[in-house]
């Protein structure tokens, strides 16, 4: 549209097509830029190792669309990843996940067609944080597919952030500390980073549910 614009006021189409080109140029630079800045935090707050772990785990995963599941499982019953495809979606079945909840408020599994048997979506954008309200309506979903014996895998786009939010949001429930909570997230997951909204949400849930918690 910006183009367009241009190309009209100045009675030029090639104007049109040469903004068009420059955007088009400069689109996968800021990607690029984005991936660095991205890479650099990463290495500078979590280290070498977990970060390798990530790029490894992340990249695996979004090359192939299949989770890898030594990396997202929590519990027996509890998984924390990244958006899957098809694929992923029968490879999650294969290892007996029926019940999912999806963060990504730009993508619903339901109209894709991957969603599994018993699903959830609670739609929170990027970086940001899920309300009390989905936190209860999550924890109590999680809770009541554990209990009937299932095992729920919980994505929004990468798994570093809404995903592990609720999850740590369900352990709460659980009777966890928020300490627990993240620290048995980070064990099969360690390079999760939740932001400084989504924290302070799972402070202000944890003493909701009068659990004790010590993370800064």
């Amino acid at each position: 549209m910006f183009g367009r614009v241009i190309g009209r006021r100045d009675g030029n189409t090639r104007v049109c097509a040469e903004v068009r080109e420059r955007y088009v140029f400069k689109k996968p630079i800021r990607f690029v830029r984005k991936g660095f800045r991205i890479l650099y935090h990463r290495l500078r707050d979590q280290g070498v190792w977990t970060t390798f772990v990530w790029v490894y785990g992340r990249g695996v995963s979004k090359l192939t669309g299949v989770p890898l599941l030594q990396y997202s499982r929590v519990t027996s019953q509890l998984y924390v990843g990244p958006q899957f495809n098809a694929r992923g979606k029968r490879h999650l079945e294969a290892n007996g996940i029926s019940a999912l909840v999806n963060l990504r408020i730009e993508y619903d599994d339901a109209a894709h067609g991957l969603a599994l048997e018993h699903y959830l979506h609670l739609p929170v954008i990027d970086d940001a944080a899920p309300t009390i309200e989905q936190f209860e309506h999550g924890a109590a979903f999680i809770r009541e597919q554990i209990a009937a014996g299932r095992s729920v895998y919980i994505h929004c786009a990468g798994g570093v952030g809404r995903a592990p939010t609720i999850a740590a949001a369900y352990l709460l429930s659980t009777g966890k500390s928020l300490d627990d909570a993240l620290a048995m997230i980070r064990s099969a997951r360690p390079f999760i980073s939740i932001t400084p909204p989504q924290m302070e949400q799972l402070h202000a849930y944890a003493a909701q549910l009068n659990r004790p918690e010590r993370v800064a």
